[in-house]
C-alpha cells in the first residue's frame, strides 16, 4: 500500500489502473457521526476496481460481500488485513469483482436509467403511442432530482 498524498484527478486515474482494489476502513464514530455510500466507492465501482471496506453506513449498497468486493466489520482490522491478501493473492477474483462492480454501476446508475426511460418515452410519441407524453417527461426529470 503507498500513501500518495494529494493527487490531481489525471494523477488519481493513472494509480486507479494500476490498482488492484480500493481499501476504505470506515467506522461509527464516538459521537454516532456515520458516513452515507462513500464518493470514492462509487468511482472505484465505476471504474471495474474491487472494494475493500467495512459494512458501514451506505457502503454495504455499493461494495456487495463477494459480489463486488469485500466487506469486513467495523474495526475488524485482522479481517481487513486477511481480505487484503485475498485480493493480491486471487487476481482472477478481484478481477471478476471489479468487473461486477463496473456492471452494476451501470445498470443501477441513475442517468443511466433516467436515459433509458426518456428514451422510452420519446419512442412512444414517435409511434404516436403516448397522448400524455409531456406529463410522462416531466414526471421523469421531477422524479430524477429527488
Amino acid at each position: 500500500m503507498l500513501l500518495l498524498g494529494v493527487l490531481t484527478p489525471e494523477q488519481v486515474r493513472e494509480e486507479r489502473s494500476r490498482s488492484a482494489a480500493l481499501v476504505q476502513h470506515a467506522a461509527t464514530g464516538p459521537d454516532g457521526e456515520m458516513e452515507g455510500a462513500p464518493v470514492a466507492l462509487l468511482e472505484a465501482a465505476a471504474a471495474g476496481l474491487s472494494v475493500l471496506a467495512t459494512r458501514h453506513a451506505g457502503i454495504p449498497d455499493v461494495g456487495l460481500d463477494g459480489e463486488t468486493g469485500l466487506l469486513v466489520g467495523e474495526r475488524d482490522i485482522d479481517g481487513m488485513a486477511v481480505q487484503m491478501c485475498r485480493i493480491l493473492e486471487k487476481a482472477d477474483e478481484t478481477r471478476a469483482m471489479g468487473e461486477a462492480g463496473r456492471q452494476r454501476t451501470r445498470e443501477h446508475s441513475r442517468m443511466t436509467r433516467s436515459m433509458g426511460d426518456l428514451n422510452d418515452v420519446i419512442a412512444r410519441v414517435i409511434a404516436g403511442e403516448n397522448e400524455n407524453a409531456g406529463s410522462a417527461i416531466s414526471g421523469l426529470v421531477v422524479g430524477d432530482w429527488r
